[in-house]
């Protein structure tokens, strides 16, 4: 039977799991990693943590630097990143939470990220979170699917609606929803560089770095059929990320400074 729980170490299993999935995550956590470099530690706020897998790679690469908190707003993920961590909690606080209305004071953190999350919600709230909650000087990473890319036009205007159509045949078929291939995933809301720029500095934070990310150049489902291959010229054409033509990758990271006095807080939310 489907559930929550499920979905949350499904989606866990997916990072690890050889292909061009496992590979974007590892790209995503590389790329903002890279941004992190130069934060030399203090708290550190992972919204949207999913089952923990940036937590993961900052507790075995970066152990004693942040002092990290994860949210989600779902118990499932929640509950898979405690898994996902194991004993390595120390310095770890996991929490429940809506990243739109964190549960936080204002200015709490020196760095906030947020990814593979703004898609998915009302990005002007969320934006305004992150910049209330990260501190004057603090860093704030966000990482945006990118509309322009070769990768997310097919994935949007072909993959996706044939998904739809097949996973509404697959029901229609009383296929059990575990068992079914098509997947109804879609995006709220997708935007480009220039757009998320300003709704960065509209909410005070000031953007110093994007970097682009995952390259792969098989579009869905073929990159999945020879995932070997899709893998192996991604890395390849990883090398665009450093060039004029670097807007081709699927994703990007978005690097910025929190400047000036807070936000005005919001009233925090209840966390569970």
């Amino acid at each position: 039977m489907y559930t929550a729980a499920w979905a949350a170490s499904g989606y866990a299993a997916a990072h690890s799991r050889p292909g061009p999935i496992a590979h974007f995550f590892e790209r995503r956590i590389e790329t903002v990693a890279q941004l992190l470099r130069d934060v030399p530690g203090g708290p550190l706020l992972d919204a949207g943590s999913g089952p923990g897998m940036m937590v993961r790679h900052l507790v075995d690469r970066r152990p004693g630097d942040f002092e990290i908190t994860a949210l989600d707003r779902s118990e499932a993920m929640i509950d898979e990143a405690r898994t996902v961590l194991g004993d390595d909690m120390d310095g770890v606080k996991l929490c429940v939470g809506n990243i739109e209305r964190m549960p936080f004071p204002a200015a709490t953190f020196d760095a906030v990220l947020a990814m593979g999350v703004l898609e998915y919600v009302d990005v002007v709230a969320a934006l305004r979170e992150v910049a209330r909650v990260t501190r004057p000087g603090g860093v704030a990473v966000v990482t945006m699917l990118n509309p322009r890319s070769p990768y997310r036009i097919w994935e949007r205007f072909v993959h996706h609606p044939v998904c739809r159509a097949r996973a509404i045949g697959e029901r229609l078929l009383g296929v059990p929803r575990e068992r079914r291939r098509g997947a109804a995933r879609n995006c709220a809301e997708v935007l480009g560089e220039e757009h998320l720029a300003r709704l960065v500095r509209a909410v005070g934070l000031h953007p110093v770095s994007t970097v682009y990310f995952d390259f792969n150049p098989l579009p869905p489902p073929i990159d999945h059929l020879v995932a070997d291959i899709a893998v192996a010229a991604e890395r390849r054409l990883a090398r665009l990320a450093g060039t004029p033509v670097r807007r081709l990758g699927s994703s990007f990271a978005l690097g910025c400074r929190r400047e000036g006095p807070p936000t005005t807080a919001t009233a925090p939310a209840r966390t569970g």
